[in-house]
């Protein structure tokens, strides 16, 4: 057997949100299988767009009750340890936070010597909604060209405005058509890459399923078969926001109380969940105080991207805000119904077939939301049309051995 290969994964892996931490592992599970059929192996380098070496858990939520002092104490730090982490998202991305040459450096130390370097997918092909990526796409793609290491953009969410006008616009062009990107895949607007973006005809642009799609096999977790529990993932009020979406918290607060409501008088068991993220482990515990619920209706923090997938696998049907929730159930074969802070949860639901199951902000009937999962429940999923996703993604990278040097 020829010596291993080293594929660098970038992404945002350190976050609190384990959502897209959870696409490294289904893309090592894709490498290492095809790897296997192909007498090739491989050694992994976690590659952090943000040049992170952990996961910040200083704003982690206080575990105390909900109506102690110390835990408003806890929530108020929590608060502001959460705006300060927002704003240096941003002020990363736009490099007054962190120095041109010291991320390129980073990008350097880790792309050294690698065979090919796979960008793992998120959504993160944006620069006109919450956070710019276009300068941390420009440095790693540099990078990888001074080294000449091919690169791979794997079933990235498109984002946001893109307007040929806008300087971001041009560097995301630019990227996406250097001959060092070999292939460039998305797991939904690929009108965007193909009428805006594409620039000659040797760029590579595919449409394909998210990568979570493999979640299931690639954490070895099946869904507790017998299980009657509904899962409620929230969000952070702030997120419907940053989207432009015009809600408050209250009618947000309101909405969670009457769906938990209308499951409790149906005799549902429900737990809320979050993906791990401070602010909406914030929020959930606000609406166990606003509907006076024990803290036990709220599922631990999951503290990895295993844990989040478990916490699911736990589920009979879910209601959720965070679209890797959705992706997740779909490859653990439990229905989801999605509530949409941003448009890709609406592009989800028409990429598996059930755009009934997605429902905008503004069409937030709580008796509707409950019905049409005790629907999804009774319907369950296309099982041809999951292995369809699946093969989008593990024919892509499949595809992508053919570039490795």
């Amino acid at each position: 057997m020829d010596k291993k290969k080293k594929i660098v994964l970038v992404g945002t892996y350190y976050e609190q949100s384990h959502g897209d931490a959870l696409l490294f592992d289904c893309l090592k599970y894709l490498y290492y299988t095809i790897g296997n059929k192909k007498n090739i192996q491989f050694d992994f380098v976690i590659c952090d767009m943000f040049a992170k070496n952990k996961i910040d858990n200083t704003i982690k939520l206080s575990k105390h009750k909900h109506g102690s002092l110390h835990f408003i104490k806890k929530t108020f730090k929590s608060v502001v340890h959460s705006i300060v982490s927002s704003k240096s998202l941003r002020l990363l991305i736009n490099r007054e936070y962190i120095g041109q040459k010291h991320l390129r450096e980073y990008y350097y130390s880790k792309f050294i010597g690698s065979d090919m370097i796979v960008i793992a997918g998120g959504g993160i092909l944006k620069y006109s909604v919450r956070a710019n990526f276009s300068p941390i796409f420009k440095d790693i793609i540099q990078t990888a060209t001074d080294l000449n290491i091919p690169v791979i953009i794997n079933a990235i969410g498109i984002e946001g405005r893109h307007n040929s006008k806008d300087n971001d616009f041009t560097t995301f062009k630019n990227v996406l058509n250097n001959p060092i990107v070999k292939m460039c895949t998305t797991r939904d607007r690929i009108d965007v890459l193909e009428e805006y973006y594409k620039d000659n005809e040797h760029a590579n642009f595919m449409k394909i399923s998210d990568t979570g799609v493999w979640a299931s096999e690639a954490f070895s977790v099946q869904k507790a078969p017998n299980s009657k529990i509904i899962g409620l993932n929230v969000i952070t009020p702030s997120r419907f926001t940053d989207y432009g979406k015009d809600i408050t918290k209250q009618t947000l607060l309101s909405f969670w109380s009457q769906v938990i409501q209308i499951l409790d008088d149906k005799q549902y068991e429900f737990r809320l969940f979050t993906h791990g993220l401070a602010d909406d482990e914030l929020f959930a515990r606000e609406i166990i105080a606003f509907c006076d619920l024990d803290e036990d209706k709220l599922t631990p923090v999951p503290n990895n991207q295993f844990e989040l997938v478990n916490n699911i696998s736990n589920f009979k049907g879910i209601v959720a805000n965070r679209l890797h929730a959705c992706i997740v159930a779909y490859s653990l074969d439990i229905p989801a119904i999605g509530i949409a802070w941003n448009d890709k949860l609406l592009y989800w639901g028409k990429e598996i077939k059930y755009p009934n199951r997605f429902f905008d902000f503004d069409q937030l009937d709580p008796l509707k939301i409950v019905e049409s999962l005790e629907e999804a429940i009774k319907e369950g999923h296309d099982q041809k049309h999951i292995s369809l996703m699946k093969d989008s993604v593990f024919n892509s990278i499949n595809e992508s051995f053919s570039f490795m040097n």
